[in-house]
């Protein structure tokens, strides 16, 4: 009971005061000095609206907010759908492109995605997400769904693969012009894209001109390697040095196809 005493002298005073500033607007001026408190209970009492508007916006500023984040979720979901319905799309279009190169080929396809790339100072190489666990070993060629050569299986585990593309220096495979009908050796070259070796200085190859695979390897034929893209002569020289740009280059892609 002792300690509930202060809030009831407390109370009382509040009490008295506010009585003495009411009384006060009536009655006309009091004495015994209650103008000491009078003016804090009226400043309290003239800012009471300010007070209830300025508590009213920030409920208001609450209840935007809670609007302002539920439409922030609803357009994320509806962004994803979105995503998703193209992703299907996308898929869709993948598929059907394929079909055409299983035609041609007549052999079984493994479809994957690229996860990981790497263009280092001695290798062109990128790891898919499909391995041995699907049928994938080392030594089957990855092309684009159009037919585009990539390159190679280099290393087959168990739930992902290693491809080295034909801009490694490792790389190699026998190819011809489509036009002129040229054939040669082409080989990665890392930055430079590729070069065909074995080109002799007396034939005919042309700059703008399609090279393709020609089939005299394990490389299926007719496989889009590049554009031959620019050509060096000397007389001093038995070969020409043939730089080629490979087709894949030009393509953005993260699905690729694996040929069994």
């Amino acid at each position: 009971m002792l300690q509930k005493k202060p809030y009831k002298i407390l109370l009382v005073a509040i009490i008295l005061a506010l009585s003495l500033v009411l009384a006060s607007r009536h009655f006309g001026p009091l004495e015994f000095g209650y103008d000491i408190l009078e003016k804090p209970f009226m400043w309290l009492y003239s800012n009471s609206q300010i007070l209830k508007k300025f508590g009213s916006s920030i409920h208001n500023w609450r209840s935007l907010a809670s609007e302002n984040e539920i439409l922030k979720r609803e357009n994320i979901a509806i962004n994803q759908r979105l995503a998703d319905y193209k992703n299907l799309q996308s898929e869709n279009q993948y598929f059907k492109k394929s079909l055409g190169l299983k035609e041609l080929l007549n052999k079984e396809l493994i479809y994957a995605n690229i996860f990981s790339e790497v263009l280092g100072i001695n290798e062109a190489v990128f790891l898919i997400n499909r391995g041995q666990n699907v049928g994938i070993s080392e030594g089957m060629v990855v092309t684009t769904e159009e037919g585009i050569l990539i390159g190679k299986i280099s290393e087959a585990r168990d739930h992902y693969s290693k491809v080295t593309t034909i801009r490694d220096p490792n790389f190699r495979i026998t190819a011809r012009t489509q036009e002129s009908n040229i054939s040669g050796i082409a080989e990665g070259a890392l930055i430079n894209g590729m070069y065909l070796k074995l080109v002799i200085q007396s034939e005919n190859i042309k700059e703008g001109e399609l090279l393709i695979s020609s089939g005299d390897d394990f490389f299926p034929p007719a496989l889009i390697i590049g554009k031959i893209q620019n050509i060096e002569s000397s007389q001093g020289d038995t070969f020409k040095i043939v730089r080629v740009k490979p087709m894949f280059e030009s393509l953005s892609f993260a699905r690729v196809v694996i040929i069994k």
